[in-house]
């Protein structure tokens, strides 16, 4: 077993004496301003976060490869942060993708090949006859070329009302048409609870008449 160096007074290079829990200095001021620190560090949340962001500013190459590397390690907790981050600022969210979309086209274009590759395979896996132009056409029809869910915008989609994902089939019977804005809203949430949260009971009514049974 290695020993731990320790000094004069007994106390290891970090200030701890073997054997002694590990002390909470919260209630003590922070080093950097004098505020509150957070358990277990020498500075409060903010002096903190701005010591991350000079590091990353030093040299930012190094702390890509850093959060690379750790986001393969840890894909659920990038995907619950960047869940939580969406719900506390939807828009801005939105408007920092279309952002990165409009600086990275190539990539973008990659992204785009591989979703749609994977979603026909998805329909395909699902099942369903697809549908005629006529049939889509007498949709449109039943519902005055309005979104079928909000009634107000005029329809720009083709919705699934069980999503692909969650094993929709790709025939008229599953098909709704929507405005754009409804089609990315309800995304892959379950439609009836959705459109009975939002609508309301009598609008779900309408929706289903739309809808060839």
């Amino acid at each position: 077993m290695a020993r731990v160096a320790l000094d004069e007074n007994g106390l290891t290079v970090h200030g701890r004496r073997l054997g002694r829990p590990k002390v909470d200095h919260s209630a003590l001021a922070c080093t950097g301003c004098g505020a509150p620190r957070d358990a277990g560090r020498s500075r409060c949340r903010a002096c903190c976060t701005s010591a991350r962001s000079a590091t990353r500013r030093r040299n930012p190459e190094a702390s890509r490869t850093y959060l690379r590397e750790w986001g393969a390690r840890n894909p659920d907790k990038v995907k619950a942060n960047t869940a939580r981050r969406y719900a506390k600022n939807p828009e801005r969210a939105k408007a920092s993708a279309r952002q990165w979309a409009r600086n990275n086209p190539a990539k973008r274009s990659k992204i785009m090949v591989f979703q749609n590759a994977k979603r026909r395979s998805r329909l395909k896996a699902n099942g369903g006859n697809g549908f005629t132009r006529a049939d889509w056409d007498e949709l449109l029809k039943r519902c005055a070329g309005l979104c079928a869910y909000c009634r107000m915008a005029p329809s720009e989609s083709v919705d699934h009302f069980i999503p692909v994902s969650k094993g929709g089939a790709h025939n008229i019977n599953n098909v709704v048409p929507a405005c754009k804005h409804c089609n990315s809203w309800k995304r892959e949430r379950d439609p009836v609870e959705w459109i009975r949260n939002r609508f309301g009971a009598s609008r779900l009514a309408y929706v289903r008449s739309v809808m060839f049974t």
